[in-house]
C-alpha cells in the first residue's frame, strides 16, 4: 500500500486530494507463468495422431478440367466425379 498527495493550486485556495493504492503481488513464479503465456514465449500445444500413434492420413484430390468449358460445367463434373 502507499498513499500519493496532490497540491492543486487554484485562485483563491489551495486545495489536498489524498489517494492511496493498494497493490497486491503475486509470487514469482506465478507472475513468470502468466507473463510467459500473454507473451507468447512457449506455447500450449497439443499432439494428434492418427491411430495407434501413427501419422493422421489425409487424402488430397485434385480434379482437372478441361479450359474450353464453362465454369457452370466444370462444377457439375467436379460435384459428379466426388
Amino acid at each position: 500500500m502507499f498513499e500519493v498527495s496532490e497540491t492543486l493550486q487554484g485562485q483563491d485556495h489551495a486545495q489536498t486530494l489524498k489517494r492511496i493504492y493498494k497493490l497486491k503481488f503475486m509470487d514469482r513464479l506465478s507472475a513468470l507463468a502468466l507473463m510467459g503465456k500473454a507473451c507468447h514465449w512457449y506455447a500450449d500445444r497439443q499432439e494428434e495422431t492418427g491411430p495407434d500413434g501413427g501419422p493422421i492420413q489425409k487424402n488430397i484430390v485434385v480434379n482437372f478440367v478441361e479450359a474450353s468449358i464453362s465454369p457452370e460445367e466444370a462444377y457439375r463434373r467436379m460435384m459428379n466425379s466426388s
